[in-house]
């Protein structure tokens, strides 16, 4: 949830997305996920014939691994501001990366939902 607001900081698009409430807490952006995932949970249930539930499972394995990716790209550009050993954390960071991107790039090539994805 935390990756959104985030990715939309810079205040070129998702500004509802990226807003912070008083608590520190992007509500909107986690209210508009769980929305989502309510709706498809309620689909899967009232119209069993559907199957959505592994599109719900592609769907946020899909956003956990884009997040992930955020995640070890701040790791490889901050790495000269993190204590300890600055070129250790930034290898680790390009590794993560790297195998994230080989994940994305299986889950497109061998998922049938994950290439519906990815086109998105």
């Amino acid at each position: 949830m935390r990756a959104t607001p985030c990715a939309f900081r810079d205040g070129r698009r998702g500004d509802c997305l990226c807003a912070l409430n008083r608590h520190r807490v992007p509500a909107t952006s986690i209210l508009a996920f769980s929305g989502i995932a309510l709706t498809l949970l309620l689909a899967n249930a009232l119209l069993p014939s559907l199957k959505l539930l592994d599109l719900i499972a592609s769907l946020y394995n899909f956003g956990a691994l884009v997040a992930y990716m955020y995640a070890a790209l701040v790791l490889y550009k901050l790495s000269e501001h993190i204590v300890g050993n600055a070129t250790a954390n930034r290898a680790l960071g390009l590794l993560t990366l790297a195998a994230c991107a080989l994940m994305l790039a299986l889950l497109t090539v061998l998922h049938e939902e994950g290439r519906v994805l990815a086109a998105v």
